[in-house]
């Protein structure tokens, strides 16, 4: 099912057996446009400190039901979690002690877009397989960005600025961002539009903002997203339709 990151925000961060605090963000992979972080505010454990949980970590589904996540993490392993600014983007470097110390797979050597074994309730789906790839100490270009600092950037149509980014709707099995929910009411009088992630051109987080391979006119006249309902087959086929592009379910 697709589901909306914001209406994720302030779920319960379980372990099996105490509660840890409730997520306050996501990081995210702005190459493959997967949430590889759930962000954790340990308020329940350690008051003050924020930590970023991999979706890996799961011990099972998540609960719609109860907004909660349980999992498989030790009160000891996260108070003596490396310290990560996550104010900024988060390089390689830092992410690799992250998994070295919850002893993590390291995803970019897995062949699963997680890392091997699947997790109950995450089926990685058909994502591309990312090359092999070692960290580098030269190479400390940041690769995951919050996606709360997401929702502030501009986005840039073909021919000038649109609207801002105000959501990531994701598929909530394989944690894949399918959609970027495009706010266009102080340039178009058209509301929220959806746009896939496949149709940026360039992400500039430097400049804080997105480039999309769509005109403004197009995004004006896109099928408009309703919050309140929930994105389903149906919606998608007028989108892609209407877009012209090929159906990432077809692929």
């Amino acid at each position: 099912m697709l589901r909306s990151l914001k209406s994720l925000k302030g779920y319960s961060a379980l372990t099996p057996e105490d509660e840890m605090g409730s997520v306050e963000d996501f990081f995210f992979d702005n190459k493959l446009w997967i949430i590889r972080y759930l962000v954790v505010k340990l308020d329940k454990q350690i008051p003050g400190k924020s930590v970023l949980v991999t979706p890996k970590a799961l011990i099972k589904a998540p609960d719609w039901e109860t907004k909660s996540f349980v999992f498989d993490i030790s009160s000891d392993m996260l108070a003596k979690c490396p310290d990560i600014d996550l104010k900024k983007p988060v390089n390689r470097q830092e992410e690799d002690k992250l998994l070295k110390h919850f002893s993590w797979p390291v995803y970019w050597q897995q062949q699963s877009i997680y890392g091997s074994p699947v997790i109950t309730g995450i089926n990685p789906g058909k994502i591309t397989q990312e090359p092999e790839e070692e960290p580098e100490e030269k190479n400390v270009d940041p690769h995951l960005f919050s996606v709360q600092g997401l929702i502030k950037y501009k986005i840039q149509a073909k021919d000038g600025e649109v609207g801002n980014v105000e959501d990531i709707i994701i598929d909530d099995e394989t944690w894949q961002a399918h959609y970027l929910v495009i706010d266009t009411n102080s340039w178009l009088p058209g509301g929220k539009v959806l746009v896939d992630p496949s149709w940026v051109d360039e992400f500039e987080w430097k400049r804080e903002s997105v480039r999309v391979s769509v005109t403004k006119e197009t995004l004006k006249q896109s099928p408009v997203y309703d919050p309140s309902s929930p994105v389903n087959r149906g919606y998608e086929t007028r989108l892609y339709d209407y877009h012209g592009r090929p159906k990432y379910w077809e692929k």
